[in-house]
């Protein structure tokens, strides 16, 4: 079989899921990780017993709805490959830009003379947002937390693997980093509300509940964010969460009680995404 017929049979085999694009990936993914040209060069070739077979099993994993990501096991964020399994949120192109926005404020803050920053990244989950963030500003402490130890096993492998030297701690949001002070917290919490969960998609579905379930109106963790999170910022501190869609309201008042200069911040789609806000000066 060629690699052109083996795309053929892959995008029928996931013909309900629409998956021609899930199977030139999967298929790239068995023949070696081939670059967008090699693969092209390739199409009249014949496939190997061996790609064909394991891509086979991949193709019936994905057509039973397991999340691309869990069958590649990993996905680039910023700079950092990131390992990605049923341990934790697959990290997406959203949280990736809220990473990036909050990248471009430390160097802003580092080129102006700004002493080393001490940086929480709040629900870490695969760690992704702290491996990206100390890839890129190096000299910045960052720390990370999660309630769940299976993230946190996680975030630590994915720290390891981008060669990122990052503090770890297991607890129930600031309750786990002690009375630690930052300059900036970064967050991606549980933000659906309950009564969503059984209308996501299949693939979603298999992702941890803990880091979906945002209770009744989806903001439980957002409202004890927005209520904690001024005490563990310094003067000017900022902090950055990653709210649902139709949030941006609701998220903005319950952090303008606490916070001034409250921001919200589109994602790339122009969908209200980001909260940014500025603890006040004493």
């Amino acid at each position: 079989m060629t690699f052109r017929e083996a795309l053929a049979y892959g995008a029928s085999v996931l013909s309900e899921i629409d998956g021609k694009t899930d199977a030139r990936i999967l298929l790239k993914h068995c023949a070696g990780n081939m670059t967008d040209v090699q693969f092209l060069l390739s199409m009249d070739g014949a496939a190997a017993d061996d790609i064909f077979c394991e891509y086979d099993k991949l193709l019936r994993r994905r057509a039973a709805r397991e999340p691309l990501q869990y069958i590649i096991g990993s996905v680039p964020f910023l700079s950092c490959e990131i390992t990605a399994d049923e341990r934790a949120l697959i990290p997406r192109p959203e949280t990736e830009y809220m990473a990036e926005i909050c990248v471009r404020e430390l160097k802003n803050r580092a080129a102006a003379g700004d002493r080393r920053c001490m940086i929480l990244d709040l629900c870490t989950g695969s760690g992704a947002i702290a491996a990206a963030i100390k890839k890129a500003l190096p000299s910045a402490v960052v720390h990370a937390c999660d309630i769940s130890v299976g993230a946190l096993s996680l975030a630590k492998r994915n720290a390891a693997r981008n060669y990122c030297e990052i503090d770890f701690f297991h607890g129930d949001l600031f309750s786990a980093v002690r009375d630690n002070i930052y300059d900036v917290i970064i967050t991606n919490p549980p933000y659906i509300s309950s009564s969503e969960l059984d209308g996501l998609q299949e693939e979603v579905k298999r992702e941890p509940i803990l880091a979906l379930d945002g209770g009744e109106d989806g903001l439980d963790l957002i409202r004890r964010i927005a209520g904690e999170a001024s005490t563990r910022l310094t003067n000017d501190g900022i902090i950055y969460v990653e709210i649902g869609f139709d949030q941006s309201d609701k998220a903005k008042e319950l952090f303008g009680r606490h916070f001034r200069d409250v921001r919200i911040i589109n994602d790339l789609a122009g969908i209200p995404r980001i909260v940014a806000a500025r603890k006040p000066r004493s």
